[in-house]
């Protein structure tokens, strides 16, 4: 029996990939120590579901209950408000951007829990914080490089909303695409029936 590891995402398009890579870089040049794991900018994304384990038979099962249920507004926008350590509350893991949950980013996340109900699969229903992760904190130490909160404006575009499959390698996890809802914005691929 073979598990994936996976989740649900909003992917952004090329050009808000870009606009937070500069916002990584100015960053990434102040941590002289390799206190964080930086992403390939392709691995930008705001997690709707982690799913966790999944057999392959039920991802497929997964992505044509989506195929069915869940539309992407072509002109879906999402507001980031905020750079800062994540979370706020305990140890920080991440550094990220910080998202406005508004009425339309609600409106997918409530359509990804209820397909996933309807599949009977089992997700992490801790509360939902959108966020775009910028960098992972190594280890288990508080970080020397000291980034105070600061306040954003950025405005981002949706490319798709995507199942991956996740894989961890000691340089970074790398994401698999299983089956993507595209909107209007790039022309993406769907189900891709070859990934398993």
């Amino acid at each position: 029996m073979v598990l994936y590891r996976s989740f649900i995402a909003l992917e952004l398009t090329e050009a808000s990939r870009n606009q937070l890579a500069e916002l990584a870089d100015t960053h990434q040049a102040q941590d002289k120590h390799s206190e964080i794991s930086w992403p390939d900018i392709e691995n930008y994304h705001v997690t709707l579901a982690f799913l966790g384990d999944q057999l392959s038979s039920d991802l497929d099962r997964l992505a044509e209950e989506l195929s069915f249920t869940t539309r992407l507004n072509a002109d879906l926008q999402l507001s980031a408000n905020e750079l800062s350590y994540f979370p706020y509350h305990s140890r920080p893991k991440s550094l990220a951007i910080m998202l406005e949950l508004d009425a339309a980013l609600k409106q997918i996340k409530n359509y990804t829990d209820q397909t996933l109900r309807n599949s009977g699969i089992n997700y992490d229903k801790r509360k939902f914080i959108p966020h775009i992760t910028l960098g992972r904190i190594r280890g288990r130490k508080l970080p020397n490089l000291i980034i105070p909160p600061r306040y954003i404006d950025i405005t981002l575009s949706c490319a798709s909303l995507t199942l991956f499959r996740s894989e961890r390698h000691s340089d970074g996890a790398i994401y698999t695409p299983i089956f993507r809802i595209p909107s209007n914005l790039e022309g993406l691929d769907g189900f891709d029936d070859t990934w398993a």
